[in-house]
Formats: C-alpha cells, structure tokens, sequence
C-alpha cells in the first residue's frame, strides 16, 4: 500500500513459512545465529522497500516542480516562438530581395537563438532557489522584452558599408549568444532564479556572457535606428539589464556559497573593466 511502511514477519513467522528443520540436535546457538540472520534479512528488505517509496514520492514531487516551472515559462515560449517566426518570415523577404548576407545571416542566427531558448526552456531543471518579490520579475520580464521594443523604432537609410557593419556586429551577438546557450543548457532562465552554477567556457571570462552578446546586437540594431532613438535604446537596455544582474548575483550567491569567489575573479562583464 503506498505511503505505508514495511515491517518485517517475526521471525517464528518467518521459519514457520520457510519450514526451516529445527532438529533437536542443533545447537541453540546455531538457532539463534539462523533467526538473527533471518531478523537482518527482513529489515534489509524493509529498508529497501522504504527507500524505494521514497524515491517514488521524491520522483512525483520532481515531475510537479517541473510541470509549474513548464507552466510558468510557456509565455516566453509563446512569445519566443512568434519571434521566431517573424525572424523566419523577414529571412524570406531578404532571400528574395538579395539582401546584404550578414543582414541575412543576422536573421538567420535570432531564428537559431529563439529556437534553442525554448528548447531550454522546455527541458530546463527546476530551480532550487528563486528571488522573492515584484521586483526581479519586473527586470527579467523588461529585460527579455528590449530586444524586440528596439526592432520596433523607427529606422534610417545607411550607407551599404556601415549597414555591412552593423548586420556583422549583431551576428557576432547573436552567435555569442547561441554559444552561451550551450553552456547554459538546462539552468537556462528569464527570471532571476539559481538552478545550476556554471563557470566554464564563456563565463570564465565574465559572469554575464549572455547580456554582453545582447548589448552587442541592441548595439547593432540601436544604430540603425533614426536619431536620437540610437543612444535611448542602447541606454534603456542597459538600465533593465543592470539590475537583472544584480538580482541574479544575489540569488546565486544565496544558492551556491561558491559563486561569491567566482564572482570576485571573474568580471561583470568587460574583462579588466567591469
């Protein structure tokens, strides 16, 4: 009966059921050596039976954790995939328009990007720690929308060359942003929330590798945009992403006492300045 705990049968139970000779010629000690035998056996078994209602228990709490962290991320997902398929659609228009290729290949790597989110976002762990309160949600819901608020400002007409320029800067972004992804894998997050601390490949250069590729594509796209909209968009993305950092730092220092030496190695964002 699930939930219920195992007891082992007396041992007279026990030797009844095995018929186990008891002749008149053993010893009592060779009895009483055979009933502790017996006696270990079943808790041994009682034991195990435990540990697997327990695993079965922890296996349900697991798969309910997981399924509210699903819930919760399958607006992301929903708004990712728009985006995808609004990125998929303008690499249609530009194919056939004989558009610049790194303008084409931009499209093309933001298509990539979105597609691996929400598979990392499908497949994600649960978290093991979340911060608390209106204010990190905010940040991570504003900072997950400035990349798409930028596209939608009014662009200018660029020289050919400049325009080279920029679609090359914001492939670069979006590449070192699939990168990231990678070594992200399932501790993948929006919000400011601790599942998996992670010190290797980009991030043992910097602690937000993430944010440092979107500056370079909100950079890449703020600069196409008619004046003075260039340095408002790059401004407000960085002040939604700084205090996203701050509340991300705080919740993995809280989770993980190791990320207080990672963090004072290892710089914000630019090596050697900040």
């Amino acid at each position: 009966m699930p939930g219920k705990i195992w007891e082992c049968k007396s041992i007279t139970a026990v030797l009844a059921h095995d018929k186990i000779p008891v002749q008149k010629h053993l010893s009592n000690l060779v009895f009483i050596r055979r009933a502790r035998d017996l006696q270990l056996l079943c808790k041994a078994e009682a034991m195990l039976a435990n540990a697997g209602l327990a695993l079965l228990r922890r296996g349900g709490a697991v798969t309910r954790e997981k399924l509210h962290d699903l819930i919760a991320a399958s607006p992301v997902i929903l708004w990712f995939g728009v985006g995808a398929a609004g990125s998929l659609s303008r690499v249609v228009e530009l194919l056939g328009a004989e558009a610049n290729p790194f303008l084409i290949g931009c499209q093309l790597a933001n298509v990539a990007f979105l597609l691996v989110a929400i598979a990392l976002l499908a497949l994600r762990i649960p978290p093991v720690k979340k911060q608390q309160g209106a204010g990190p949600v905010l940040a991570g819901v504003i900072g997950c929308l400035v990349p798409f608020v930028v596209v939608l400002l009014p662009q200018r007409a660029l020289p050919p060359g400049i325009l080279t320029a920029l679609s090359a800067l914001g492939l670069l972004g979006a590449a070192l942003s699939i990168c990231v992804l990678f070594w992200l894998g399932r501790s993948f997050s929006i919000l400011p929330q601790a599942r998996k601390l992670v010190t290797k490949g980009p991030y043992r250069f910097v602690r937000h590798p993430l944010y440092l590729a979107e500056f370079l594509i909100v950079a890449s796209r703020a600069s196409e945009l008619a004046q003075p909209w260039p340095l408002v968009a790059f401004a407000f993305a960085v002040g939604c992403q700084l205090p996203r950092m701050r509340y991300e730092e705080r919740i993995l220092a809280e989770a993980f006492p190791d990320y207080r030496d990672y963090a004072r190695r290892t710089a914000r964002l630019i090596p050697g300045v900040y």
